[in-house]
């Protein structure tokens, strides 16, 4: 957090606020947006939305030792007793604009490098990797990728910070945009062009635009240099860096080994001009792979030397829910349920049918895609036909079940799941589907 904006007063002189009742010399440590959440000490800035106003909570976040609260209205239930009561109140014009005004002031402080990263697939587990590249890294608050959270992420970074890294999300045109130009990134890196949100956005040609809208903000873009069509369209970036096995990408893999302990991967840099480097990665997925390359790519990009860059990426770890791994009972189970989308469901599919057998699948729907949910949930069944067995869970799940027949059972609970999965023999057991089915779940049952 800026170390100038620790009292409400420092708090006035950044935004048009209005003491209600307290000290204006109140200090705080931190910002939230959630009661639920709240450490004691912080500010509590009440966001109104659509489906729910954050001034309901006040009270509550007091409760829970909020020092302070940002607010826009004071009607709501126990706003009277708060003043009364001497609670420090803050007031301002908009609760959401005043936390993006904070946030950009103290983005025009920061004289490191900023990373922003993007696409359908991958984001979480890149800013894993790249945040390994400083020992100091301004990072994205766990799932705090939107217009909400990234300024509270902005707004989180350290005071001693040598690198920020942050992952930008979306639903709709417009708010990478929005994003970008509040983050202000020297590099921004698209992972990939997928089908996640495609019932918002139309398609893939929609996908591709809307992620785009980075390309104005940042001065480097960074792409996966295998899909020529995403390359095509990223043309117009001040600078573009490549990340794959095509020829001609900037950071290009020549070979991958695989080793007792992961992948040797053999990886040019700048065509010949710089020769080729040996990097070895504790992994062998072949997602995971190309999430390097992007890396690598982007430390390249920054002038990173080359064993500092290794030395990271060995070092490397998963976000919590991506292939993620347990052995339980007879059963080797990858938990790989933290989202889903076509392409992540097949490329999960991939990998598993590369590891050792019986493959049984536990198979979640895919949200967010709107009229080709129907279509998509069916042409998946052709990427499960190699399992023993597939478990189907959740309503647009259930095409899948249809597609298959026999060899899939649709559940229509965790329990059930996990009474299936208790009758077959030993296999290998992938665990995949969308943030709001809860998979992971599965793993307290079992």
């Amino acid at each position: 957090m800026p170390r100038h904006l620790s009292t409400l007063s420092d708090l006035a002189c950044l935004i048009p606020a209005t003491t209600i009742t307290g000290n204006p010399q109140t200090h705080f440590r931190g910002f939230a947006i959630d009661s639920r959440t709240l450490k004691p000490g912080e500010l509590f800035v009440a966001i109104a939305s659509d489906s729910d106003d954050g001034h309901r909570y006040v009270p509550d976040a007091f409760s829970k030792g909020a020092t302070a609260a940002l607010i826009h209205h004071l009607q709501f239930s126990g706003a009277q007793e708060l003043i009364a009561a001497g609670k420090p109140l803050l007031q301002v014009p908009n609760t959401l604009q005043a936390l993006t005004g904070m946030a950009r002031a103290w983005r025009c402080q920061w004289s490191f490098p900023v990373v922003a990263v993007t696409g359908s697939a991958g984001k979480t587990t890149l800013c894993s990797m790249l945040s390994r590249f400083s020992p100091a890294t301004a990072a994205t608050l766990g799932n705090f990728n939107n217009y909400i959270g990234l300024p509270l992420s902005i707004l989180s970074a350290p005071q001693d910070a040598l690198l920020g890294v942050f992952e930008l999300g979306m639903n709709g045109f417009g708010e990478i945009d929005t994003l970008g130009s509040l983050l202000q990134p020297q590099v921004g890196v698209i992972t990939n062009i997928g089908s996640a949100h495609m019932g918002l956005l139309g398609g893939r040609q929609g996908i591709m635009e809307a992620k785009l809208e980075l390309l104005p903000h940042c001065d480097t873009l960074v792409v996966d240099g295998d899909n020529t069509e995403l390359v095509h369209q990223a043309a117009a970036a001040t600078h573009l860096v490549t990340a794959g096995s095509a020829p001609e990408c900037t950071v290009r893999l020549q070979h991958q080994e695989a080793t007792d302990t992961g992948t040797l991967l053999q990886v040019e840099f700048d065509g010949s001009s710089q020769g080729s480097h040996k990097f070895l990665v504790p992994f062998a997925e072949a997602f995971l792979i190309k999430n390097a390359l992007l890396a690598l790519a982007t430390g390249h990009t920054l002038g990173l030397p080359r064993r500092k860059m290794e030395d990271a990426l060995q070092k490397a770890s998963l976000p919590r829910w991506r292939w993620e791994q347990h052995h339980i009972g007879s059963h080797r189970y990858i938990f790989d349920c933290y989202n889903s989308n076509p392409d992540s469901l097949q490329a999960a599919l991939q990998q598993l049918s590369r590891l050792p057998g019986p493959h049984i699948a536990v198979v979640g729907e895919m949200l967010e895609l709107g009229e080709f949910s129907e279509i998509e949930h069916r042409n998946a069944a052709a990427f499960l036909q190699f399992c023993q067995h597939v478990f189907t869970y959740g309503t647009q799940a259930q095409w899948i079940s249809e597609e298959l027949g026999n060899q899939a059972t649709h559940c229509h609970s965790i329990d059930q799941i996990a009474a299936e999965l208790a009758d077959c023999q030993s296999a290998t057991v992938l665990v995949k589907g969308s943030r709001g089915n809860r998979l992971e779940r599965l793993l307290d049952v079992l």
